[in-house]
């Protein structure tokens, strides 16, 4: 388990998931050892291509870690 500063978790009405930068708050979360095939796979799952969601590297632990973020588009709708 490793905790981001800085990132709020959040599921929005329509049940899509992100985290959201916001000073003060903590999101928790898991690290998972992926190949370049995995990260692959992931971005067909979330819908990198579409617009659904982007890749970002954030800070885990002093670690870059891989994580997905809601686009714009699709946070319309209130948290």
């Amino acid at each position: 388990m490793v905790e981001l500063p800085g990132w709020r978790f959040v599921i929005n009405r329509r049940g899509v998931a992100t985290l959201l930068p916001e000073p003060g708050a903590c999101a928790a979360g898991l690290v998972w050892h992926s190949t370049t095939a995995c990260e692959a796979a992931l971005d067909r799952y979330e819908g990198v291509a579409e617009g659904l969601y982007r890749r970002e590297e954030v800070a885990a632990d002093g670690a870059p870690a891989l994580v997905y973020l809601v686009c714009a588009g699709m946070l319309r709708t209130a948290v």
